[in-house]
């Protein structure tokens, strides 16, 4: 069985080598921040965020018993400690700033949109969404990850998961039906 190129970052980490770490931050510091940020909408939280999820990840590397795979195991630290931050702060009103949104990990995946306006809606209304709606629609969709995976991240059964994206993907097309509507006779009242 070939040894995977995280295992082998892991394994050499565990023997002594600190400075493999920075192989998994930089590898894995997007995904991480991305997520952050979708949960909490805020950048100043998400770069927190993301620094303790790093700092959790670094002290329990001896722990990772390798049952699921190790992008799982830190999304599903990322999803709890975005979780958690959100609800320690639940008071508190966050602005977001939706171009620095825009540039968090939609580049990609949003390249085929025709304008910056469409993204702007989309962003929009993907921030309107429940926390937990949020994270189904950017798991499955910007980070292309499984149903199982996002199961095994979120602690749900896949069935649920099913069923809260099939949601999810409904309360967000009904939005952006909505915001379509409104922005369409909008403009053409411009």
């Amino acid at each position: 069985m070939a040894i995977s190129e995280d295992q082998y970052i892991i394994e050499q980490i565990l023997s002594g080598n600190i400075s493999a770490f920075e192989n998994l931050v930089r590898k894995y510091q997007d995904m991480v921040f991305t997520l952050a940020f979708r949960v909490l909408n805020h950048h100043e939280d998400a770069e927190e965020t993301a620094q303790d999820v790093f700092v959790k990840v670094y002290k329990s590397l001896s722990g990772f018993q390798h049952k699921s795979n190790f992008k799982t195991w830190i999304y599903r630290i990322t999803y709890h400690e975005s979780i958690n931050r959100l609800r320690s702060k639940k008071n508190k009103f966050f602005l977001v700033d939706l171009e620095e949104g825009l540039t968090a990990g939609f580049n990609d995946t949003n390249q085929n949109l025709e304008s910056a306006e469409e993204k702007m809606i989309i962003r929009k209304v993907l921030q309107t969404l429940p926390e937990t709606e949020r994270v189904m629609i950017t798991l499955y969709y910007f980070e292309d990850m499984s149903i199982r995976d996002i199961a095994a991240i979120t602690e749900m059964s896949e069935t649920n998961v099913k069923t809260k994206l099939f949601r999810s993907r409904q309360k967000l097309y009904d939005l952006l039906k909505d915001q379509h509507s409104f922005f369409t006779s909008f403009t053409h009242t411009t």
